[in-house]
């Protein structure tokens, strides 16, 4: 609940904001935005940001973080 995971065909497993860039690098028409993420210093901001946006997406988006079953119900 902590950390997005995307597990590669190879095995090999990202979390985290990494694992949102190499979602966006695996999309033809935009997959260069997702590389940036490997630009020194962007790393940094986007493990940041991506904390933020974990810590407080349950509160952003009206939801309690409770899950029942396969899925979190409203607040």
């Amino acid at each position: 609940m902590q950390k997005m995971h995307v597990v590669m065909p190879d095995g090999r497993v990202f979390a985290g904001a990494e694992a949102f860039a190499r979602i966006v690098a695996s999309v033809p028409a935009i997959g260069r935005v997702g590389w940036l993420y490997y630009v020194p210093g962007v790393r940094q901001i986007a493990d940041g940001v991506y904390a933020l946006v974990a810590r407080y997406r349950y509160d952003a988006f009206g939801r309690t973080g409770q899950c029942d079953g396969e899925s979190c119900k409203p607040t």
